[in-house]
């Protein structure tokens, strides 16, 4: 993809090397031990599994269970995918994958304070659902580099590592906002 953009010209290209983004030890997305496809960080055994659902229910972890549809790729929810779908494939090509989850420690270290309340806790699963909306994409291989070039091609910038064909965009556009700002003082 290629964008003109202030004069400059804006490429993004897939990142083949892009790193997952469920490097942080804090969250985790359990799947079934010896599973196929690998749809997590943290591959469990039956009885894990279902003592990480129970803790769950009974506010031990923080949590959703990750519904995962398969079918000319990847789809990951914390809701069901049955009736979603006309063709009626999500009858047969989804279920549930695992657990999205991270402990009430890491919740307040990430929005602070001594107590875990209701609305602290809404927030820890809000994070959840964009972390597993991340790693969806990142499966999907939607990650992106950008290279801004001037006007004779000449590169001036580049990164790479992002998720998300949107985000790269933007990230771009920041970056080429900076050398466009600098020509105009040139």
């Amino acid at each position: 993809m290629e964008e003109n953009y202030k004069g400059l010209t804006i490429k993004l290209e897939p990142d083949q090397d892009c790193e997952s983004p469920l490097v942080s030890d804090d969250v985790h997305i359990t799947y079934r031990k010896g599973a196929r496809t690998i749809l997590g960080n943290d591959p469990v055994e039956y009885e894990e599994f279902e003592r990480i659902g129970a803790e769950i229910d009974s506010g031990l972890l923080i949590g959703r269970p990750v519904y995962a549809y398969v079918h000319s790729g990847v789809a990951l929810r914390t809701g069901s995918f049955q009736g979603l779908l006309p063709q009626g494939h999500a009858e047969f090509d989804s279920g549930q994958s695992g657990y999205i989850y991270v402990t009430k420690k890491t919740a307040l270290e990430w929005h602070g304070g001594k107590v875990l309340s209701a609305k602290k806790r809404e927030k820890t699963l809000e994070s959840l659902e964009s972390v597993l909306s991340e790693f969806a994409k990142w499966l999907n291989g939607d990650c992106w580099g950008f290279i801004i070039e001037d006007e004779n091609g000449k590169q001036l910038d580049s990164c790479w590592g992002f998720i998300g064909q949107e985000y790269a965009m933007e990230a771009a556009k920041e970056a080429a906002d900076s050398h466009a700002t600098s020509q105009e003082l040139i």
